[in-house]
């Protein structure tokens, strides 16, 4: 199914309708792949794996969706990046969890939290269908399971180490 363009900046693509933000982005090599998905919520953005987003563009099958700040201490955390770059805050998904607003229309939902498991650590996740089987591919490919699937309201990801050692999270709802 080719998607279609909206008026405006909405996109719709199998019925669905995607807010978008700015121009294409053009690769040499792949041609045009519409990366312009806007702020609006990590589990949205997250259920968008593997569609196409106008007509005649490259389908970008698993984007990053999500970037996060794990912390010792979320609450001194959250108070420098709001000195430093102005940033608000809004409740995430569980205690000690929140949406950082950067005052970029667009911007990549970024969250900063308390630690899962591990040690301080900055990652980024990425829009997959199935979060157990990419895991799973993960470690066929030399990676290990840092985090296994689990699942909030509206969203199952996971992180896990590439064999050179990178956390890489993956999510899907």
């Amino acid at each position: 199914m080719q998607p279609t363009q909206g008026a405006g900046t909405a996109t719709r693509f199998a019925g669905k309708h995607i807010d978008t933000v700015g121009p294409p982005v053009r690769n040499h090599t792949r041609g045009t792949v519409d990366l312009r998905l806007s702020h609006t919520s990590f589990q949205r953005q997250a259920g968008s794996a593997g569609q196409a987003t106008t007509e005649g563009d490259v389908d970008m099958a698993h984007p990053v969706i999500h970037a996060e700040i794990r912390s010792a201490d979320p609450d001194a955390t959250r108070a420098f990046f709001s000195e430093l770059f102005g940033w608000t805050y809004s409740d995430g998904a569980f205690p000690g969890y929140s949406f950082a607003d950067t005052g970029a229309e667009g911007a990549i939902p970024t969250a900063i939290g308390p630690l899962q498991g591990g040690s301080d650590t900055a990652l980024f996740f990425v829009a997959v269908e199935d979060v157990e089987a990419t895991l799973a591919r993960a470690e066929e490919l030399g990676g290990k399971i840092v985090q296994p699937a689990q699942q909030v309201p509206g969203v199952t990801f996971g992180v896990f180490a590439d064999a050179q050692g990178h956390l890489v999270g993956v999510a899907a709802n």
